[in-house]
């Protein structure tokens, strides 16, 4: 499906609006504010994780994906904001995270006790090797082992992420039908889309065949990341991923004209997104993780808009400059203080791109970066990651000015 370029605005629903006092963001609080978001004329919001959650990974790791975390509100709540959207021609779409679950989701719980449940093999479990080390090389995303090990069922269980998020195994046909019944769950109560997270880590390699290498310059700035030693072929990507996001896409059809949207991650992601959009029978677009987010100045974003132009389908780009995982644009993009011009370039760069836009919270205010203590940081992410990252506690709202850059 080709649509035209629309801009979606990315709500980080716990630090949007709190229309309780209770120093989160929630649901009530996105309602309070459709005004705002109609008078900037957005075609739609993304919520990002409104699911029930144990927030050790703020909403991504779900332990129900059919019940909404408390503090951010509860079902009335949602068709209060779904119907107030809809009323002001706006689209509501959610963060839809299906490839793994927290440790603490019941068929998790299930799952770990034995080898011969009815949910034994819902997760990806293998034994050890032969010398009790994990069954092949595969790294996750924060550059150690994407395996660890679980004394009650003597083996080990795959995490592309955290070690507490356990991947689903799309493999297995119940767990397919599971997830696409929560799905359309969600349909039913009137919102108009998805944008899958980790779109393309669904689906493994059956055989858990071990990544071959790949070799790095000495002075490469790769080095510094495990994954980057490996030609990931096996653990992210797989050509069969395909067939889950078409069965997505079947389902969202039946309820009428629905925006599908994916996040990816991968060190060729061209020839993926392409595959995964191009046909119309999966994603209408699909947003590149190390994609504009990631650049540091124009240069840089112009060889990478080159390169996706030459090798995507035209309009299939979902494009974004920051996001809730992101330092905030301005303050990486701006070698003059954070100037409020900067900020005004940035998303008049942004508007001028072919498909579906992005526009992550507070960008059209110029908001940059905030200075968070280290004694009050909370993701864990941001935590992990390099000193001078603040993760996601760093995208709470610090304005420039009280300029509006919308003309």
């Amino acid at each position: 499906m080709h649509r035209e370029t629309q801009v979606f605005y990315s709500v980080y629903v716990r630090s949007f609006n709190d229309s309780n006092n209770d120093g989160i963001g929630d649901l009530d609080g996105i309602t309070a504010r459709l005004d705002y978001l109609s008078w900037l004329g957005v075609d739609g919001i993304i919520l990002s994780p409104i699911f029930l959650s144990p927030q050790t990974d703020f909403g991504f790791d779900v332990t129900d994906l059919e019940t909404i975390q408390p503090e951010l509100g509860d079902f009335p709540a949602l068709k209060k904001l779904v119907d107030s959207a809809h009323k002001a021609g706006i689209k509501v779409l959610m963060e839809l995270v299906i490839n793994h679950t927290s440790d603490q989701h019941p068929w998790f719980r299930q799952s770990l006790k034995d080898k011969t449940n009815p949910k034994a093999d819902w997760y990806v479990w293998a034994d050890a090797k032969p010398d009790g080390t994990p069954p092949n090389n595969w790294q996750c995303i924060f550059g150690s082992s994407a395996w660890r090990w679980h004394p009650s069922r003597g083996q080990y269980f795959l995490h592309n992420t955290f070690s507490n998020q356990p991947d689903l195994n799309f493999h297995h046909p119940a767990v397919q039908d599971a997830v696409l019944a929560m799905v359309e769950g969600w349909l039913k109560h009137g919102i108009d889309g998805f944008r899958i997270d980790s779109v393309n880590l669904l689906l493994h390699d059956e055989k858990l065949r071990s990544n071959p290498a790949k070799q790095l310059p000495m002075q490469s700035a790769e080095r510094r990341d495990p994954r980057s030693y490996q030609k990931q072929r096996y653990n992210l990507s797989r050509p069969d991923n395909i067939h889950v996001l078409r069965r997505i896409r079947v389902l969202c059809d039946q309820y009428g004209d629905k925006v599908l949207l994916g996040s990816l991650s991968d060190p060729d992601p061209f020839p993926v997104i392409d595959s995964y959009t191009s046909e119309g029978d999966a994603l209408d677009a699909a947003n590149l993780f190390e994609s504009l987010s990631l650049c540091t100045d124009m240069q840089e974003a112009g060889d990478h808009l080159s390169r996706f132009e030459h090798a995507v389908h035209p309009g299939m780009g979902c494009w974004s400059l920051s996001n809730h995982d992101i330092a905030r644009t301005v303050s990486r993009w701006s070698q003059a203080g954070n100037q409020p011009d900067a900020a005004r370039l940035l998303i008049a760069f942004l508007l001028s791109l072919r498909g579906i836009l992005t526009l992550y919270q507070g960008e059209e205010l110029g908001l940059c970066e905030a200075e968070v203590d280290e004694s009050a940081r909370q993701d864990k992410h941001g935590i992990q990651s390099a000193p001078g990252y603040h993760g996601r506690d760093g995208c709470v709202p610090q304005c420039l000015g009280t300029t509006r850059l919308r003309t």
